[in-house]
C-alpha cells in the first residue's frame, strides 16, 4: 500500500492545493509548445521560453551545458543519447545539474540525479523521488507548471528555459533552469538533463530557519516510492 506524502507547508499557505491532472498537464504542456503562454502560470513564473542558442542564456553554466548537450546532439544526428553523456565532461556545471528518468510519456519524472548546489539552497535532495512526489510534499503553487514543463520538452524535443521564485522557506529567492532531453536508440526522449542555478540567496531571518528545519525535520520521513 502507498502512503501519501507528508505535506512539508508548516505555514499551510497551500491549502487548496489540488494535484494536476494528465488533462491539466497535457493542455498546460500545449501552451508551451505553441508558445500561447500569456502569464497563464501566475506571478511566480517569471520566464520561460524555448532555447535554440547559448547567448539567450543568462548564466554561463546553462550556456555551457547548453553547449555541451548540443555537442552531442550533432554527434548523435540531433538527438544526444543518454549514453552519451559523460558527467566528467559536465564538471563546470555538475553541483547544478539534475538528471530525470521519463516516466509516463513525460508526465512525470523521477530525479536519478539532484545536484549538491541546488539541493544546498532546495531544502533536501530529492533524488529518487518523482516530480509528483516533490509536488505532493511540498505542495507547490508551481506544480502544474514543473510538469507542464517536462511534458513540453518531451513532446517537442527541444530545450526549454525557465525562471521562478521561490517559496519563502528556500534560501534562494528565484531560480533558473534549463530542460534538455536526452534519447535511446529508437529516438524515444527518456530522461531530462536539468541545469537549475540558484539566483539572489537570501540571507535567512530569524523566522525562516524555523521554518526551514520543520520543513526538513519532517522530509527525513518521507521515502520515494513507486
Amino acid at each position: 500500500m502507498t502512503t501519501a506524502p507528508r505535506v512539508l507547508d508548516p505555514l499551510r499557505t497551500s491549502q487548496e492545493w489540488t494535484e494536476p491532472t494528465d488533462r491539466d498537464i497535457d493542455v498546460a504542456a500545449g501552451w508551451i509548445v505553441s508558445d500561447a503562454l500569456e502569464s497563464r502560470f501566475g506571478e511566480q513564473l517569471t520566464r520561460i521560453f524555448r532555447v535554440i542558442g547559448a547567448d539567450q542564456l543568462p548564466e554561463p553554466k546553462l550556456a555551457f551545458l547548453f553547449d555541451y548537450w548540443r555537442s552531442i546532439a550533432r554527434r548523435d544526428g540531433g538527438k544526444p543519447h543518454h549514453r552519451h553523456i559523460d558527467v566528467l565532461e559536465m564538471v563546470p556545471a555538475i553541483r547544478n545539474l539534475m538528471l530525470l528518468d521519463v516516466q509516463r510519456d513525460g508526465f512525470d519524472a523521477r530525479y536519478r540525479v539532484y545536484g549538491t548546489g541546488i539541493a544546498d539552497f532546495g531544502g533536501r535532495d530529492w533524488t529518487g523521488f518523482s516530480v509528483s512526489q516533490m509536488n505532493a510534499a511540498t505542495r507547490t503553487p508551481l506544480s502544474l507548471m514543473y510538469r507542464a514543463c517536462y511534458r513540453a520538452v518531451y513532446l517537442a524535443q527541444s530545450p526549454l528555459y525557465t525562471e521562478h521564485t521561490s517559496p519563502i522557506w528556500i534560501a534562494a529567492k528565484a531560480w533558473r533552469r534549463l530542460i534538455l532531453p536526452l534519447f535511446d536508440d529508437d529516438g524515444n526522449c527518456t530522461q531530462f538533463l536539468v541545469g537549475n542555478i540558484p539566483v539572489d540567496v537570501a540571507v535567512l531571518g530569524t523566522a525562516d530557519p524555523a521554518i526551514r528545519d520543520e520543513i526538513l525535520r519532517a522530509a527525513r520521513g518521507i521515502t520515494p516510492t513507486g
